[in-house]
């Protein structure tokens, strides 16, 4: 688990961290080159989900062997399936990371929300949701392994 106090904003009690896919962690259904390494790290501090429409049809093989649950979201209502499996993972513990419109409503309910602008675009909508909106996935994902970046952000 994950813990902050961050004055005032609160304390964090992150269990779980959802990272979407395509456009956040990968571009093109490829994982990007250095992420293997950060997952690796971050295992140690929280549950990873990739949860995906796995539109290139890539994730299973290319999070092969990494520390990470994968849920791929099939249904006709992206927005309301990924909601709703961070329902039922536990919103307040839940951090998500992600970079388009069908992360929205996903991005209400998590304690945290980090928008990725990335090599892939982001979603407009994110930028008036998203706690944090960072350049690249690298960024988001220091913030955690870096807490201190995290509370400097988020501080009131």
């Amino acid at each position: 688990m994950f813990n902050l106090e961050i004055p005032g904003y609160g304390k964090l009690e992150i269990k779980n961290l959802i990272l979407d896919y395509n456009g956040t962690i990968a571009k093109d259904g490829k994982l990007l080159d250095g992420l293997k390494e950060m997952i690796i790290e971050l295992d140690s501090l929280v549950d990873i989900y990739v949860l995906t429409a796995d539109t290139y049809g890539s994730v299973e093989k290319e999070m092969a062997g990494l520390p990470v649950n994968i849920q791929i979201i099939k249904g006709e209502n992206e927005l309301v399936e990924k909601r709703d499996f961070v329902r039922e993972l536990g919103s307040q513990e839940t951090m998500g990371i992600g970079n388009g419109y069908n992360d929205q409503l996903m991005f209400k309910e998590v304690k945290i929300s980090i928008a990725v602008l990335g090599n892939e675009a982001c979603a407009t909508i994110l930028f008036n949701i998203a706690n944090l909106i960072v350049k690249d996935i690298f960024d988001a994902l220091e913030l955690i392994l870096n807490p201190t970046r995290l509370r400097a952000s988020l501080r009131g």
